[in-house]
């Protein structure tokens, strides 16, 4: 982002008055979309805090694998599972 100064019109011409309007209200919109940018990054990041902090407790477990054990293993890892939950 360019970082421009605004001095005071050495001269009271309509034209030179435009311009300066012109290039204020393009640094203000500038800047209202970096803002906005990052309040949607900082809302997006307190969601996945937030989804994380409500499955912290949360147990997952690979059925994939789960597939793969012997049938003893397997109710032995689920009874394990129902315990804790």
């Amino acid at each position: 982002m360019k970082i421009r100064h605004f001095l005071r019109p050495t001269s009271s011409n309509s034209v030179t008055q435009l311009r300066i309007f012109q290039i204020t209200r393009q640094y203000c919109v500038d800047t209202s979309k970096v803002v906005d940018e990052i309040n949607l990054k900082f809302a997006e990041a307190r969601e996945e805090i937030q989804m994380t902090l409500d499955s912290k407790e949360t147990m997952y477990f690979d059925e994939r694998l789960l597939a793969k054990l012997p049938e003893k293993e397997k109710r032995r890892n689920i009874e394990v599972y129902r315990t804790q939950n």
